[in-house]
């Protein structure tokens, strides 16, 4: 990614820096996440997605762990949640100001999504 400078980026910057941050986060819980096997907590297990996905706001489990069970892979998505939730506080002055932007271009952040959230979390 190229240097940050917030007045000039664009929606799907600021996405992949938020993922960026919260796959790190949620590569680290899940390294200590002690009721997961150790197989299943060795390496990276989450990484960033948003440039494969229209700069959208999408962390992923990698190949090499996408064979888990749905019970590990549960811990995995919770995990991924709980940090990106917190990667958009972290980020929060740079999150906010993206909304305000777009709107201030006269569109509405929220219209990303095919369904509309009422809330983000």
């Amino acid at each position: 990614m190229k240097d940050f400078n917030p007045t000039d980026t664009t929606v799907e910057e600021i996405h992949e820096m938020i993922c960026d941050s919260a796959a790190t986060v949620a590569n680290y819980l899940i390294a200590n996440d002690m009721s997961l096997p150790k197989k299943w907590r060795g390496g990276p297990v989450i990484r960033n997605s948003s440039p494969y996905n229209e700069g959208r706001l999408v962390l992923e489990i990698t190949e090499e762990y996408s064979g888990a069970s749905e019970k590990v892979k549960k811990i995995y998505r919770k995990h991924a949640h709980d940090a990106l939730k917190g990667s958009i506080v972290h980020h929060g002055e740079v999150f906010a100001g993206m909304i305000f932007a777009e709107a201030r271009a006269g569109r509405n952040y929220f219209d990303n999504w095919q369904q509309a959230p009422t809330t983000l979390f």
